[in-house]
């Protein structure tokens, strides 16, 4: 199926100082979106979230889901226990409410730095 474009038929022009534009420039960057998709989102009041660090929570939950795997498959077999599942599971649901801050605005780039440190 194909996505539908919205027709867009009107043209804008801002004018901007220097540090004005250095701004957008800063903001533009940081949110990876295009200028257009930016003032877009930002004139729909829709949240743009800047966040460089999905990538290693994209890498630990792929762990997660692996230990999670791994730990159901020895329960069955007798090697581990439902406590041993209810740990994974546990940090599994600490990295999704994370998640959740980050998309909620609770946690920028700047607090994951601090707390590494």
């Amino acid at each position: 199926m194909a996505v539908k474009k919205t027709p867009r038929p009107w043209h804008l022009h801002v004018m901007l100082s220097d540090s004005e534009y250095a701004k957008f420039k800063t903001l533009v960057e940081k949110s990876g979106l295009s200028k257009r998709e930016f003032v877009t989102r930002a004139i729909l009041d829709k949240k743009i979230i800047v966040f460089n660090g999905w990538n290693d929570i994209i890498h630990q939950l792929t762990k997660l889901g692996n230990n999670y795997d791994q730990t159901l498959t020895n329960v069955y077999m007798g090697m581990a226990t439902a406590e041993d599942l209810k740990k994974v599971s546990d940090r599994i649901d600490e990295l999704i409410e994370y998640i959740h801050k980050i998309l909620r605005g609770s946690i920028s780039d700047a607090d994951i730095h601090s707390e590494e440190q």
